[in-house]
């Protein structure tokens, strides 16, 4: 079997499945997106000079 049969064989479901490598990416990107928004949110409640820890 040559090498790029081979591939096609191991490789071919998900490279014709949709789920892209480019879309995995864009999820992750809106994963951290979203994260990062709640770490600011935690900030700006952290540095709010009323709150005390008790």
């Amino acid at each position: 079997m040559t090498k790029w049969k081979a591939e096609l064989m191991e490789k071919g479901p998900s490279i014709f499945s949709g789920e892209t490598q480019e879309k995995e990416l864009e999820k992750k990107i809106r994963d951290l997106e979203q994260l990062i928004g709640k770490k600011e949110v935690e900030i700006a409640l952290l540095k709010k000079p009323n709150l005390r820890f008790a």
